[in-house]
């Protein structure tokens, strides 16, 4: 019994050589995931730097650098109106090697470019709202203006010729959904009393108007409209 006694007290010595620097290195890893969040934090607050800075100057920085020297590489993904700035970058844990280490990929939405004020928000003097459309270049004062409202008219193609919108104009194909087709009699076609093109498919872009209200100190260089703007 003597020896069996022995036999145990060093088997529990082996076992815990073994359990208790394992034990520690698990704690150890899982505080080391402390400053991957405050990593993440700064690339964040990075990320919505660089959206801005694209928003008001049309400016794809390639790059961040945060506090700790480290520097991360960014994607930007634009299409049409809006797209996003991703950041992918990962960091080791040294407990477990350089072999082990977490992958982060964070990304900000963004808007497209249309101009920065450059009145201060602080002083701008002037904090209506205004009205832009999704794909307009100008601001309008009043959420009913007609320009906004397009009233889209469904017509035959053979009456383009002598069909004119409301100041006298010609209606041309759209560049976007017109291009490379070929419009024949029989086909209807759709345009707009405003408008000067005319289009093959009721869904086009060209055809949407996505309202925004948006303060007017915030439209940058876009002139108001003709119409209502006056």
């Amino acid at each position: 019994m003597r020896f069996a006694n022995l036999d145990n007290k060093g088997s529990i010595t082996v076992e815990a050589s073994i359990v208790v620097p394992l034990f520690f290195l698990l704690v150890f890893s899982l505080l080391y995931l402390f400053p991957v969040i405050g990593e993440q934090l700064q690339v964040q607050k990075e990320l919505v730097s660089a959206a801005k800075k694209y928003e008001g100057y049309e400016i794809s920085q390639p790059l961040i650098q945060l506090d700790s020297g480290r520097i991360h590489n960014l994607k930007w993904d634009i299409d049409g109106d809006y797209g996003v700035c991703i950041c992918k970058w990962n960091k080791s844990i040294p407990m477990l090697g350089d072999w082990f280490f977490v992958v982060t990929t964070q990304r900000m939405p963004v808007r497209k470019y249309t101009g920065l004020s450059m009145v201060p928000e602080e002083t701008a003097e002037d904090d209506t709202y205004v009205y832009l459309a999704e794909n307009g270049t100008v601001y309008h004062l009043m959420v009913t203006c007609t320009y906004l409202h397009l009233g889209i008219r469904e017509i035959s193609a053979e009456r383009l010729q002598t069909e004119r919108n409301r100041s006298g104009g010609i209606y041309k194909p759209c560049e976007r959904c017109m291009k490379n087709i070929q419009v024949s009699d029989g086909v209807d076609v759709f345009i707009t009393p405003y408008g000067d093109r005319y289009h093959c498919t009721k869904d086009c872009s060209g055809l949407r108007r996505t309202v925004r209200k948006v303060k007017k100190s915030e439209v940058g260089n876009l002139p108001p409209c003709s119409k209502c703007g006056i």
